[in-house]
């Protein structure tokens, strides 16, 4: 009979337990990772962790956003003092003796994922540079253009100066605030020389 009322004495306390404490539910963006473009850094940050960040440039280095993109582990996020999070940029490395071909194919992989989510690029760059014998390549979604970029106005895929250690591949997405943040950063600049 003892252990009955112990054992009914521990459901009732697992039960108002329970149900006495209401969490709140996370918020859910529906911008590019998860992030809404406008978003306050506190928004940020309640939604992703932080890994570091520098309040004097407004730039924040999160990582495991709501919506990842397989390959694009880290984020900086760019914030202006009113337009909110206007920039997200990420990048893919690889080692500097990658293979052109290589690279290219992870380029494609990566122009695939995005276009699942935002629609065919806008603009698609594949050219060579004759002075210096490499490949452009730039994979670029235009919202003017009609596509899905979820509050974003331009996401631009390129791949990164190949005479360098490590490779990338780097996206930058820009919302509506993006001149605003760059205004704000070239006042902040030279207020602070």
């Amino acid at each position: 009979m003892k252990n009955n009322k112990s054992a009914l004495l521990l459901l009732s306390l697992l039960v108002i337990a329970t149900t006495g404490c209401q969490q709140e539910p996370t918020p859910v963006y529906n911008g590019p990772f998860g992030l809404q473009m406008g978003m306050t850094a506190e928004q940020a940050r309640a939604v992703t962790k932080v890994l570091g960040s520098n309040d004097r440039r407004h730039i924040m280095l999160v990582e495991r956003p709501p919506r990842p993109i397989i390959g694009f582990d880290e984020l900086s996020l760019k914030f202006g003092k009113e337009a909110g999070l206007c920039e997200i940029y990420t990048a893919v490395e690889m080692p500097a003796d990658t293979q052109d071909l290589a690279i290219r194919a992870r380029f494609e992989e990566l122009t695939r994922l995005l276009a699942q989510r935002y629609g065919a690029p806008s603009v698609a760059i594949d050219q060579a540079v004759d002075d210096e014998r490499k490949q452009v390549l730039v994979s670029q979604w235009l919202a003017s253009q009609g596509a899905s970029l979820e509050g974003a106005l331009e996401a631009v895929l390129t791949v990164g100066r190949r005479d360098v250690d490590p490779i990338s591949i780097g996206l930058s997405i820009s919302g509506p605030g993006s001149e605003q943040c760059q205004q704000e950063q070239r006042e902040g600049t030279n207020d602070a020389s």
